[in-house]
């Protein structure tokens, strides 16, 4: 009944024996470099195109698309020929 209990002392000496002081104070290290790096300043985004700010900077000028170009209706249509929708659409030739 109770032969688990040396196996789990030595699980749990085992585990404390892995702790190595040394890693854990890198690692807080090194945590703390990145939270530090994180509250850095941005830095300023290059400029692409012109200052948004500025009125006399150039424009593309602006010209109008209707909405509704290359529209086409779709309106329901009455049933039609089974057999020959799908002859309009089988392969020609020697397929079949």
């Amino acid at each position: 009944m109770f032969r688990h209990r040396p196996a789990g002392r030595f699980a749990i000496a085992r585990r404390a024996a892995q702790f190595n002081p040394s890693a854990a104070r890198s690692g807080c290290a090194l945590l703390l470099l990145a939270i530090l790096a994180g509250c850095t300043a941005a830095p300023s985004a290059p400029l692409v195109a012109s200052d948004p700010s500025d009125p006399n900077a150039p424009t593309q000028s602006v010209r109008y698309s209707s909405v509704l170009t290359g529209y086409t209706s779709q309106r329901p249509v009455g049933p039609l020929p089974w057999r020959e929708r799908n002859e309009r659409v089988t392969p020609k030739g020697d397929a079949q």
